[in-house]
């Protein structure tokens, strides 16, 4: 059963301090289902409205989903994840729903281990395949999905959350979101595919690095590259207004380019510092 897997994990500080302990397992209680929630409106915030209550976090295991956290030796929750179990197309899939990381235990790599976990688990009961969204415009989310996973993005949607202006993470700019699938037998390799991203291939949605504003040119090619900030966050900060030209500047390569038949393949990161998606031409 997916809700008696438990894992032992080590993680080490950056900094080189000593290891942190934790164990990740299936949520067994009431009083790990109100810490769940709890960790919900922390790492959100305490007017979050999406909030999975107590009561859904315990019903969702009884039917193949998973509930759980990462504990610490003295059985503070220091990571929580949610993901429902279904059937599409005859076959066992999972939608991974939330994945949150107390601010205590961020840069440990915890999110990595989380889903890894979350893969294990579902293995168990056949499952095939594992989809979530997740921001774009979120250099280090879009590192750990494509490059540290191997889960590649599948279609883009619109606005999946609403407008977002009543978050500070995502007012202005929208909730625009990739869709992304995670083979949970044979994850993908992005390497090779960043290899083919040499410096002749052109970027589609910026110049010199700035976003193109409005309806700018689209070019045909077999290899291109769509930009994408190291920090949306600080190029929010940076100019009133910059967050949303990545916003729409990215939608519209994004959009254009995965409607007609192009796939993203890798996220690079260049020895310049430039951040972006490849995409590459069905043949």
């Amino acid at each position: 059963m997916v809700e008696d897997y438990v894992k032992q994990i080590e993680l080490f500080p950056k900094d080189g301090g000593e290891a942190v302990r934790l164990t990740i397992r299936a949520l067994r209680s009431d009083d790990d289902y109100h810490a769940c929630l709890a960790l919900e409106k922390k790492v959100w915030g305490q007017d979050f409205a999406e909030c999975v209550p107590p009561s859904m976090l315990m019903i969702n295991q009884k039917v193949g989903g998973i509930s759980a956290g990462a504990f610490d030796d003295a059985g503070n929750m220091l990571g929580m994840i949610y993901g429902l179990t279904g059937v599409r197309d005859d076959r066992v899939v999972h939608w991974s729903h939330m994945l949150g990381v107390d601010e205590r235990a961020r840069g440990l790599g915890l999110g990595r281990e989380m889903k890894f976990y979350q893969r294990e688990a579902l293995l168990r009961i056949g499952t095939v395949y594992m989809e979530w969204t997740y921001d774009p415009l979120e250099y280090l989310n879009a590192n750990l999905n494509i490059n540290r996973l191997g889960a590649l993005p599948v279609d883009y949607a619109l606005d999946v959350y609403g407008s977002g202006d009543t978050s500070g993470l995502h007012a202005g700019i929208g909730t625009d979101r990739f869709i992304v699938r995670w083979m949970l037998e044979t994850p993908n390799d992005p390497a090779p595919a960043s290899a083919r991203f040499t410096a002749d291939v052109p970027f589609v949605n910026t110049a010199d690095g700035e976003p193109l504003i409005g309806d700018f040119d689209l070019p045909e090619a077999p290899r291109l590259k769509v930009e994408i900030p190291a920090s949306i966050q600080q190029a929010k900060k940076a100019r009133s207004g910059l967050g949303r030209e990545w916003r729409m500047c990215t939608r519209r390569a994004f959009t254009h380019y995965m409607n007609n038949g192009y796939r993203v393949t890798c996220m690079v990161h260049d020895a310049s510092g430039r951040c972006f998606y490849g995409l590459e031409a069905n043949s």
